[in-house]
């Protein structure tokens, strides 16, 4: 019997917002923000979820054993751009500029969400170069998210990706 509670599933929930709060909860804050008159940017968070990392995130209770973190990581990005399209905040497509860079381990910490100290410095230097215009014109200029890369890679030295040489 004792064995059986051990082996027994956790029936707790998962320690975050649901997908539908958090869509809630970013068009609220956008909506207060832009009223206040502020440009808004929504960062798409990049991520590297290997299997580690989803051990990770369930020991610490983000995840349950059912949950695919690769696709419920995707449902989030999916619900930032949602908002961004509803109200016109410009958003960051920082996973795809991380992807681009290739080079996870470097960037990204072991449980696959949070950046590293190497991660903060590109993220930095992507945020400088994008915000700049806002600052000068109070306009958001569009970004070409391929060149935005390079610039990245090149600045802090990362592997291009093989299929990019």
């Amino acid at each position: 019997r004792l064995l059986s509670l051990f082996k027994k599933q956790p029936t707790e929930k998962p320690l975050r917002v649901s997908l539908s709060q958090y869509q809630e909860n970013l068009t609220a804050i956008v909506t207060e923000l832009e009223a206040q008159g502020a440009a808004v940017f929504l960062i798409a968070a990049p991520s590297n979820l290997t299997a580690e990392a989803r051990q990770r995130l369930v020991q610490t209770g983000y995840l349950t054993l059912s949950d695919n973190a690769v696709e419920l990581h995707r449902q989030y990005l999916l619900r930032l751009r949602d908002v961004a399209n509803q109200t016109g905040a410009v958003m960051l497509n920082v996973s795809g500029l991380f992807a681009g860079l290739d080079a996870p381990q470097d960037l990204m910490m072991r449980d696959g969400i949070h950046l590293t100290d190497r991660g903060h410095q590109v993220l930095a230097a992507i945020l400088a170069e994008v915000c700049a215009p806002v600052l000068e014109t109070g306009t958001a200029a569009p970004v070409d998210d391929a060149a935005l890369a390079r610039r990245a890679r090149a600045a802090f030295t990362l592997p291009e990706r093989p299929e990019a040489r």
